[in-house]
């Protein structure tokens, strides 16, 4: 083992039950909270969509964020942060024939808000000075980067995108 790894270890031991600053703290409580907002929200939406297929997506990025959250929630115990108050278990809508929410229009609204995610989970990772917690964020933003490219390939395979017109080509 080299001089500086000896001094890394022996430091990253000093300071592993070492507080979060004020920014971490407020860092975390934002994302966690924007999870729960996601998480409901997609609950909703999975009622009114209709496509087996596109449930079955939906039903896994479900999961993602159930999973995502418990993981939140246990890294706010850790540390003695007084968790949010959580949405109910199910906020599914009673019914599922709203003619207004077509499976394209919820595909839209779900990239749309994964696209946002995206600029919340490095916004998180740039204020979170603990090396234990940065990883966390770092698999998150991973997972949701390959969520995001595999529902822009959906998107496509559905017609679902707006696809911006192609250049038409030149005479010069």
């Amino acid at each position: 083992m080299s001089f500086i790894d000896k001094i890394l270890k022996n430091k990253q031991n000093n300071n592993k039950n070492k507080a979060l600053h004020h920014g971490e703290i407020f860092e975390l409580w934002a994302h966690l909270v924007s999870r729960y907002d996601v998480l409901k929200k997609t609950q909703i939406l999975f009622s009114y969509a209709h496509d087996p297929d596109f449930k079955m997506i939906i039903s896994e990025g479900l999961d993602i964020l159930e999973s995502q959250i418990d993981e939140l929630e246990d890294i706010f115990k850790e540390y003695s942060i007084p968790l949010p108050d959580r949405p109910p278990a199910d906020v599914t809508s009673s019914s599922s024939s709203n003619p207004l929410w077509s499976d394209q229009m919820i595909y839209r609204e779900i990239l749309n808000g994964m696209s946002q995610f995206l600029d919340t989970h490095v916004r998180t990772f740039k204020f979170l000075w603990n090396d234990e917690l940065r990883p966390v964020i770092v698999r998150f933003l991973k997972k949701e980067v390959d969520l995001y490219d595999d529902l822009m390939k959906y998107g496509k395979l559905k017609g679902w995108l707006n696809m911006p017109p192609k250049p038409e080509k030149s005479n010069n």
